[in-house]
C-alpha cells in the first residue's frame, strides 16, 4: 500500500521554508545594502557621472548640512581676528552671504565627487599623489547609515549619511573635515 503525504505537513514545510529564504533575503540586504550603496556612490564619483550621482545624492538636504559648519567655521576664523573691531559684524554678514553662495556652486555632482573620492572639500593639488580614503559604515538604525571616510595623516574623517529611499540609500548629509 502506497503511503499518501499530508498535504497540511507540505503546506508547513513549504511555508517554513519560504520564511527561511525571505528571513535569509532581508538579513542579506539589511548588511550587503550600504556597502553596496557606497560602493556604487564611489564608482558614480570616481567615474563622474553626474546622471548617477544626482540619484543617488539629496543635492538641497546635503546642502543644508553643509551650512551650518561652513558658518561655524567663518565665524571661528573671524573671532580669531582680534584687530576687526567695530567691522565684525559686517565681517560676519559678508562671510555669511559669500559662504552660502560658495556652498550653492560648490555642492555639485563635481564638488561631491571630489568629497566621496579623496575625503576632502577641494581637489588634490596637481601633482600630487592622491591620498587613499579608507570607508568604514555603520548603521544607524535600520533607515539610516554613515560611511566614515578616513584619510592617513588627517585627524578629521568625513562622514557621509545615508537615508533609505525603498530597498536603495541616498546620500543626505555630509560632516566635512574642517
Amino acid at each position: 500500500m502506497a503511503r499518501r503525504r499530508n498535504p497540511a505537513k507540505r503546506f508547513l514545510l513549504l511555508a517554513v521554508l519560504l520564511a527561511l529564504v525571505a528571513a535569509l533575503l532581508v538579513g542579506t540586504w539589511y548588511v550587503a545594502s550600504p556597502w553596496m550603496a557606497l560602493t556604487s556612490l564611489r564608482d558614480a564619483a570616481t567615474d563622474l557621472d553626474t546622471a548617477e550621482l544626482e540619484q543617488r545624492i539629496d543635492f538641497p538636504s546635503v546642502r543644508a548640512s553643509i551650512r551650518p559648519q561652513i558658518r561655524s567655521r567663518v565665524a571661528r576664523t573671524l573671532d580669531r581676528q582680534a584687530d576687526l573691531g567695530p567691522f565684525r559684524e559686517l565681517g560676519q554678514a559678508l562671510a555669511r552671504a559669500a559662504s552660502d553662495r560658495v556652498i550653492e556652486s560648490a555642492v555639485t555632482p563635481e564638488g561631491l565627487a571630489t568629497i566621496v573620492t579623496t575625503g576632502a572639500v577641494a581637489a588634490p593639488v596637481i601633482g600630487s599623489a592622491p591620498q587613499a580614503i579608507d570607508w568604514s559604515v555603520d548603521r544607524d538604525g535600520f533607515d539610516r547609515f554613515r560611511a566614515t571616510g578616513q584619510v592617513a595623516g588627517r585627524q578629521t574623517p568625513t562622514i557621509l549619511h545615508f537615508t533609505r529611499e525603498g530597498f536603495g540609500w541616498r546620500l543626505v548629509a555630509v560632516d566635512l573635515p574642517l
